[in-house]
């Protein structure tokens, strides 16, 4: 049996839902649907939705009227896609017109689906939990790959810095042989040198000073 902590608990690490209605009864019917398996908040016009999906804790997911006096549905949606804060947030618009240039029209402002006036239950909770499942799953994705981009690049940087290291010992800490002209060693015939090249056709100091002098 849970306690009143566990059930805040419980509460807080559920999705949120912003219910936007101006008829009180719709706002009831969809808070009693949706409240034992999300958190709902609900706003009576568009600029309260706007409002609060733009404070924390901000919604999974927004349900939307279309029909709505003064800011409609339409509007309110263009708004929230305007805002970088918002623009993300998928939106269901709620609508008793069943009219296809309408739905048309809000599938095109950016809502993600249409659900008809008066909901069914199951329906409405079916699509409310792929969204936000899909939501997640792809935030998740994101969140992976920006860690995998993390790796991989301190693996080339210190693939990179490797490199640097061999380079930076390879000109410093030896010579480098001449072609024709073994290391350490003699001349190779008909090289005319039995010295060895320092890095970048540098002439060792052990050359004859004429030969120097005939360099420079």
């Amino acid at each position: 049996m849970s306690g009143p902590g566990q059930d805040a608990a419980h509460t807080n690490t559920r999705p949120t839902i912003l219910v936007t209605d101006d008829a009180p009864e719709y706002l009831m019917l969809l808070g009693e649907i949706l409240s034992p398996h999300y958190n709902v908040r609900i706003a009576g016009n568009g600029a309260s939705a706007i409002e609060l999906a733009s404070n924390a804790p901000q919604p999974s997911l927004i349900l939307l009227d279309v029909e709505m006096p003064g800011m409609d549905g339409y509007e309110t949606l263009r708004r929230l896609r305007e805002q970088a804060t918002t623009r993300d947030i998928p939106v269901i618009f709620v609508t008793g017109n069943n009219d296809t240039n309408d739905e048309l029209h809000g599938l095109e402002l950016g809502a993600v689906d249409y659900i008809t006036k008066p909901p069914r239950p199951a329906i409405l909770l079916a699509r409310g939990f792929n969204l936000i499942m899909n939501q997640t799953l792809f935030a998740r994705m994101l969140r992976n790959l920006h860690v995998a981009l993390v790796l991989l690049l301190v693996v080339l940087s210190a693939a990179g810095l490797g490199m640097l290291l061999e380079m930076a010992a390879g000109i410093g800490c030896g010579p480098v042989a001449r072609p024709g002209v073994e290391a350490g060693g003699e001349g190779v015939e008909g090289s005319g040198m039995s010295d060895l090249y320092f890095p970048f056709g540098g002439i060792s100091p052990d050359h004859d000073p004429d030969l120097i002098h005939q360099v420079k």
